[in-house]
């Protein structure tokens, strides 16, 4: 290895030679190759300079096909830049680091319920007296059956909660499931979100969510609802509320911008009013879902899986 030439700004009057030429060049070679051949591959390079750049055509060695590479400026390694597919499971520059390392740099940051897919009841908090039955061998996945029987009034709601979560920061809910019933149309109360109140209650807290309301026999669409702490505010959707088959369900939630509500991917409403961009909510029902019957009929919320991922703001979570 060699000094480094020169590496700043050309000057007019500057000596054009071939080691500054090949310092400043972004250079293209395999990794390896059979022989020692100077300069015919990444690991024969001589002389090397530091902070030089070389992309890999060829993987080879330690070096792997269309990924770039710098070495450092005490010219002792390369090191990788693109990045590239990678497990974390090393504390190394090409695996990206241990996976623990990032588990612990976030664990105080991030809210992310994640470990409810194929959930169980027992995931959850549990109110009201409708029959809630975990269902693992149902022909369509395995699930959990809130189902009201047929009494007026009657709910069930399942909840996850604990810790504040910002509003201040992005977040995504995420949802399958759906809402059945086969005798007469409309009539219930349901609600799925981050933040909404128990199907039996209402509230203005912080919130965003999916929710119908109804007691006339009407089948509805899903409305998307946000939540200021003052007001709440509704916006209608593309998306039925009965249905019969699974459906999947992704809310994002973007700081003083709006909510929006994707069904099976395709976008089905956005809600621009009732937004804030800081604060946090009460830690209470964080992941939220209900259903509540309004008639003298069966209303039945399945849920087959549910995750939420945003940021902590807890002053206890520490």
């Amino acid at each position: 290895m060699s000094a480094s030439p020169p590496r700043g700004p050309w000057e007019s009057v500057a000596f054009i030679s071939p080691s500054r030429i090949t310092a400043c060049t972004h250079l293209a070679l395999p990794g390896i190759i059979a022989g020692n051949t100077p300069n015919a591959s990444i690991s024969t390079l001589n002389p090397i300079y530091s902070n030089m750049l070389v992309t890999c055509t060829e993987s080879g060695g330690i070096f792997v096909k269309d990924q770039t590479y710098k070495r450092n400026t005490d010219n002792t390694q390369w090191r990788g830049l693109s990045g590239g597919a990678h497990l974390h499971d090393a504390s190394t520059e090409g695996a990206g680091g241990l996976y623990t390392d990032i588990l612990l740099a976030n664990q105080l940051k991030t809210y992310n319920i994640s470990n409810t897919i194929n959930p169980s009841s027992n995931n959850f908090t549990k109110e009201g007296t409708a029959t809630i039955t975990d269902e693992p061998a149902d022909t369509t996945g395995s699930r959990i059956s809130i189902n009201t029987g047929a009494t007026t009034g009657t709910y069930g709601h399942l909840s996850r909660g604990g810790v504040k979560m910002s509003f201040a920061a992005i977040s995504q809910f995420q949802f399958k499931g759906y809402v059945a019933y086969t005798t007469g149309t409309g009539n219930l109360t349901s609600y799925i979100g981050c933040g909404v109140a128990s199907v039996n209650d209402t509230n203005n807290n912080l919130q965003y969510g999916l929710q119908v309301c109804d007691s006339s026999g009407t089948d509805r669409t899903w409305e998307l609802v946000n939540g200021n702490g003052t007001t709440k505010v509704v916006s209608p959707s593309t998306e039925n509320v009965k249905q019969t088959t699974p459906r999947g369900y992704k809310l994002i939630y973007t700081p003083g911008q709006n909510s929006r509500f994707w069904t099976n991917n395709s976008l089905s409403s956005t809600n621009s009013s009732a937004m804030v961009a800081s604060g946090s909510n009460t830690g209470i029902r964080n992941i939220s879902m209900g259903v509540k019957t309004n008639t003298t009929s069966a209303r039945t919320l399945y849920c087959y899986g549910v995750s939420l991922i945003g940021t902590v703001n807890d002053t206890l979570w520490v």
